[in-house]
């Protein structure tokens, strides 16, 4: 009967994952499908929004994400070719933004943000100078300021000595309030439930904080991270109280 319920965790936990994703990956391919019809339809502001939305919905195996992003860089090229400079440019912003919104540890198709700047400078180069000190420039030294600025905007370096500290934290705290009292109660099925639940309090302490206090903080990393510290508490605790009580004995 314990086997059983335990399988049925494990099972419905992996079912809840699987679901979470797929609803992630549709809602990607549904926005690239909207966007698509509206560049059928002329309509390439209505094609951006849904471009970008699609990318907001990010899964590194995601073929909608990389086709969206394709398609804000023909749009921008597209726009620039007919000299709409300024919609060229809410491509070019879309495609960059979108890339630095679903970033976490690393920065997804870096190389795109890099094209996606040097077009957006090319296009301010383009451009009347305003300040006499850009006036007193050339062509190339003003595309090269512009270009140093945006790229003052990369992705983060992870420090990984507060990355490991925290997950050697949250390592004890398992250990403490999770696996020790599912051991000593005989019930290793009590630490999948409560491995989830300090999992999820532990990472909506940073995401939910981060949507509260951070413009533009995307809802679907908050999503993602929650979903993640749930079933990584879960399945740590639940692992780590079978091997203690079935090879440990404790």
């Amino acid at each position: 009967m314990k086997r059983h319920r335990v399988g049925t965790g494990i099972f419905l936990g992996i079912l809840c994952l699987a679901l979470f994703l797929g609803k992630v990956a549709f809602n990607s391919y549904e926005e690239y499908r909207q966007g698509e019809e509206a560049v059928r339809q002329g309509d390439f502001k209505k094609a951006i929004l849904h471009y970008d939305r699609s990318i907001h919905w990010y899964t590194p195996w995601s073929s909608s994400v990389k086709d969206s992003i394709l398609r804000l860089w023909e749009v921008g090229t597209k726009l620039e070719e007919k000299g709409e400079k300024d919609a060229a440019l809410e491509a070019y912003w879309a495609l960059r933004s979108s890339l630095y919104g679903v970033r976490s540890f690393y920065t997804p198709h870096a190389e795109w943000i890099e094209k996606a700047n040097d077009r957006i400078a090319g296009i301010w180069t383009e451009r009347e100078a305003h300040s006499a000190d850009e006036k007193g420039m050339t062509l190339t030294e003003r595309k090269g300021r512009y270009l140093k600025s945006l790229q003052k905007d990369w992705a983060p370096k992870v420090n990984w000595a507060a990355a490991i500290l925290f997950y050697l934290l949250f390592i004890v705290g398992l250990l403490v309030f999770v696996i020790k009292p599912a051991l000593a109660g005989g019930k290793p099925i009590q630490a999948l439930f409560l491995g989830a639940l300090l999992g999820l309090i532990s990472y909506a302490t940073y995401d939910l904080s981060n949507l509260a206090t951070l413009k533009d903080w995307p809802i679907v990393v908050t999503v993602v991270d929650l979903v993640w510290g749930s079933v990584l508490g879960g399945s740590v605790s639940l692992i780590a109280a079978l091997i203690g009580r079935r090879f440990l004995k404790l």
